[in-house]
């Protein structure tokens, strides 16, 4: 999922702003980070549940190996449903976009999280190619 500081919105800095977007085409690709925003907000709520749900299970006194896998299983599935609808929603921006933007929009994919104008900023989150919030803190804490 295009996330708040992976390629900022058209008007903002990052890589879509840097793309020379023309009004229509950032009125399109603002339309479109909107629609995704809104359909990822009930999975990434969802995700965080199960995290949560998880470390309960964890730390629990009477250990349940069978309910761990189970939430884990759930946690990779969704994270696979949420992936699938970030590459859609990427390739629906790329298709908007001229032969020399993409030229860009591509080499800002294919350079991944370290490449330029990656910020890390908003939630992060596996779909920018990090751990996410959950898992900085957990890195911070030596899990």
């Amino acid at each position: 999922m295009m996330q708040k500081g992976e390629m900022q919105g058209p008007r903002g800095g990052g890589m879509m702003g840097n793309l020379n977007l023309t009004d229509e085409q950032r009125a399109k690709v603002e339309d479109l980070m909107t629609q995704q925003q809104r359909e990822s907000i009930p999975a990434r709520a969802q995700l965080q549940k199960l995290h949560a749900d998880l470390k309960l299970e964890i730390t629990a006194d009477k250990y349940d190996a069978g309910k761990v896998k189970g939430i884990q299983s759930e946690i990779s599935k969704l994270t696979s449903e949420m992936m699938s609808k970030h590459i859609a929603h990427q390739r629906a921006v790329r298709d908007l976009l001229t032969p020399e933007q993409r030229k860009q929009f591509d080499r800002h994919i294919l350079a991944g999280p370290q490449g330029p104008h990656f910020r890390r900023g908003g939630m992060g989150g596996p779909m920018q190619g990090g751990p996410g919030m959950q898992g900085r803190m957990q890195h911070r804490r030596g899990f």
